[in-house]
This record gives structure tokens, C-alpha cells and sequence, in this order.
């Protein structure tokens, strides 16, 4: 009985295992403005099509942590000022 309990916990583990073993990056880089090259802090910066997102700091870098592997499109919006 004590084997089948291990064996049944191993088992519910192993989902959680697994899912650590994806590959997850993080992408980071600054936000400027296009004309002056000024930085713009406080940017919204997010992964098109989803939810996931971060603010500019006051030197207007971020970092995006858990981005998943393959090819994403970032946007980044700021009051006064049109994404492109």
C-alpha cells in the first residue's frame, strides 16, 4: 500500500514537473522617444495579443519575464503618443 502511495504521488507530480521544464526567456530592452531619443518612462510595454505586460522604469527600460519560446510582437503605449 505504501509503494502505491508513492507511485500516486510521483504521478500528480509530475505535471508540475514538467511544465518547469519549458522553455520560458525573458525580453528586455528601452523605450525612447522616435524623434528626440529621449527616454520615456512609465511605457506601457506589452506581448500583442495578450495580457502580459510591464511599465517602463524612469529610465524608460524594461524587462518582460516569462515570455514563452517563438516569435512575439511587443507594444508599447504612452499618453500623447501613437503606437505604431
Amino acid at each position: 500500500m505504501y509503494r502505491l502511495l508513492i507511485v500516486a504521488a510521483a504521478c500528480l507530480m509530475l505535471p508540475f514537473y514538467a511544465s518547469g521544464l519549458a522553455a520560458h526567456y525573458s525580453v528586455s530592452g528601452r523605450v525612447t522617444d522616435a524623434v528626440q531619443r529621449e527616454s520615456l518612462a512609465g511605457a506601457h510595454i506589452i506581448i500583442k495579443g495578450t495580457y502580459q505586460g510591464v511599465f517602463a522604469d524612469r529610465n524608460g527600460y524594461y524587462e518582460l519575464p516569462n515570455v514563452p519560446e517563438g516569435e512575439i510582437t511587443l507594444k508599447a503605449s504612452f499618453i500623447g503618443y501613437e503606437s505604431e
